[in-house]
């Protein structure tokens, strides 16, 4: 269950299908919840967080839904007309606005995000369709009490290698992302979300490290050269734990897209220089799913090629070849 909740997509169908699959009837589901959250929560104080909370009871809810209903349950598109009519009643906007908003954005953006996410987004987007002409991207931090960290919206429009500079830009401020979704609209705009933590672990509370991180994401996506990547800072001792490097590719985890799951040594800019390894191969990622075990990191990438289809084998070798190289990189960097 926590392999599921914290390195799958959500909001694909097959995450849950393949879940309840092997979970079977309610009540085993409820006793897989419990012995969950009490093993999560006995391997130390600080190791159970509000993200593991909420992500385990999406998991939750998606598969008991299943679990009772079969097929009878509320199909993909009730789900997303649902989310949209209560956006449309938060916002308190014109019906015409509202069905605009909701036409421009795919149904994986409703599934994903939380609805508290959505309300903000829908008013970042208005804002900055406000000012006609400016081409700036439209970058927000904001506290998410429901996860412990700070989220980092961004609304700019889409262009290739856009999630390796915005995780570049919040690498270089010392953020550690815990989490990512990704999403292009119906004209062509990306709107992305991302979690972050600074370097203890917390969410950032002072509101000038707040535009600092939005600062260093503007810069990142307004260079006209890429950024490289962010060497990350000294520790000031070795590693406790020596971790692997390794690359598993998962191609029946998603109907739509090739998941491809990294395990490498905890450290920032990790995450900039797997995403940086997935650009140079010139892929698109849909979405990243990052969990932390120790001093271990797993990062999950929903992929596909430049034209929209599943990865085909002729890729594999050398995308699994460019992320080792990254994770080795990173490493050194880490360790310098």
């Amino acid at each position: 269950m926590s392999a599921t909740a914290f390195k799958r997509d959500l909001a694909d169908p097959k995450t849950v299908e393949d879940f309840i699959r092997q979970v079977q009837s309610p009540e085993r589901l409820r006793f897989l919840l419990i012995l969950t959250v009490v093993d999560i929560r006995a391997v130390g104080p600080t190791v159970w967080n509000e993200w593991k909370r909420a992500l385990l009871r999406t998991l939750f809810d998606a598969a008991e839904e299943r679990l009772r209903l079969g097929h009878k349950q509320r199909g993909r598109s009730e789900l997303v007309e649902e989310r949209q009519r209560e956006l449309a009643s938060a916002l308190g906007w014109k019906a015409s606005a509202a069905r605009a908003h909701a036409r421009r954005l795919p149904d994986s953006y409703w599934l994903a995000e939380p609805p508290q996410w959505q309300v903000a987004n829908a008013k970042q987007v208005a804002a900055a369709e406000a000012h006609i002409g400016d081409a700036t991207p439209n970058v927000v931090a904001e506290d998410d009490p429901e996860s412990g960290s700070t989220r980092i919206s961004v609304f700019t429009p889409d262009r290739e290698g856009l999630f390796y500079r915005i995780c570049a830009g919040l690498a270089s401020a010392g953020a550690n992302i815990i989490d990512a979704r990704i999403h292009t609209t119906r004209d062509g705009m990306a709107l992305d979300n991302l979690l972050v933590k600074d370097g203890q672990g917390r969410a950032y509370s002072d509101r000038r490290l707040k535009n600092r991180l939005v600062r260093s994401v503007e810069n990142a996506l307004t260079s006209e050269i890429e950024p490289p990547l962010p060497h990350a800072p000294g520790h000031g001792k070795a590693a406790a734990f020596r971790v692997a490097s390794s690359v598993a590719i998962a191609e029946r985890a998603s109907t739509r897209t090739t998941v491809v799951e990294v395990n490498a040594r905890d450290r920032p800019a990790l995450l900039a220089g797997l995403a940086g390894a997935i650009h140079g191969c010139g892929h698109i990622i849909h979405s990243a799913h990052i969990a932390t075990y120790g001093e271990r990191a797993v990062d999950v990438f929903y992929l596909t090629r430049s034209d929209g289809q599943k990865l085909q084998p002729d890729d594999i070798e050398p995308l699994r070849s460019a992320l080792l190289a990254a994770a080795r990189e990173t490493s050194e960097a880490a360790a310098a």
